[in-house]
């Protein structure tokens, strides 16, 4: 097993055009203490609102990510950024499996 004692960070594409998939073997990094998810503005280019849900289509990915890494380090905490000074990127998560249920960014 690697051990990662820090954080990672894992870029979300938001434009639902350019999917990103988060790292599928998280699971296996054993002292790994959290995961920065950071958001994208694509999602700004293809709309003029202020405020942006995210569909499932690219949170889901992320979430089964979520799944795999609870299920053997539940620990792990998983915080959300945006990728832009200028951005706001805000997640409603699960309290139990920490999986994403609203992703709004502004």
């Amino acid at each position: 097993m690697v051990e990662v004692k820090a954080g990672l960070g894992m870029y979300v594409d938001t434009s639902g055009v350019n999917y990103t998939n988060p790292n599928s073997s998280l699971q296996h990094l054993s002292r790994l203490k959290r995961v920065n998810l950071i958001f994208g503005t694509e999602a700004s280019k293809y709309t003029n609102s202020k405020d942006i849900l995210l569909g499932d289509n690219i949170i889901a990915p992320y979430n089964t990510a979520i799944s795999q890494v609870n299920a053997t380090n539940p620990t792990m905490k998983w915080q959300i950024y945006s990728g832009s000074l200028s951005w706001i990127a805000t997640a409603t998560q699960d309290p139990v499996t920490n999986e994403l249920k609203k992703c709004i960014s502004f």
